[in-house]
């Protein structure tokens, strides 16, 4: 399929949400462009506009479906608390998966769904590559496997 130019407005939305934190002429324009879909639809009765030539639409789009953002939140993301006996303070970090980590899960998860249950895996990573959270995402998704 051939693309066309409003195919590539998510790249202007990014670049205004971007330019908006530096200065705020970049934010009241992105602010606009964040409108004019929603008041076209609104008052035009129809989300053609939105479906194809908003830049919200297809960024929104493009982090939850290709670059599969929403179910990285979803099933991978943690935020864990650390605390210091010595000195009782807290630390907190996230933790979100490295490429090998969702693709092996990922490509497990696939291969369940189509051969069914009761098969042996091997999951095998260097050393300090994060095997003890890819086994435990796989296994929390495991769980709602149907």
């Amino acid at each position: 399929m051939r693309k066309h130019w409003y195919d590539y407005l998510w790249i202007g939305e990014l670049l205004y949400l971007i330019l908006g934190l530096f200065n705020i002429l970049f934010a009241w324009l992105g602010m606009l462009f964040f409108t004019i879909p929603l008041l076209v639809a609104v008052f035009g009765g129809s989300k053609a506009y939105c479906s194809r030539y908003c830049g919200r639409g297809q960024l929104l789009s493009l982090l939850g479906t290709k670059w599969k953002l929403s179910r990285i939140i979803e099933n991978y993301a943690q935020v864990v608390v650390d605390e210091d006996p010595d000195t009782k303070k807290k630390t907190v970090k996230q933790i979100w998966p490295r490429y090998h980590q969702l693709d092996c899960v990922e490509k497990l998860l696939t291969d369940v769904k189509e051969n069914g249950v009761g098969k042996r895996y091997l999951i095998q990573h260097s050393a300090g590559s994060g095997k003890s959270n890819s086994i435990a995402w796989l296994a929390h998704q495991l769980i709602g496997l149907e």
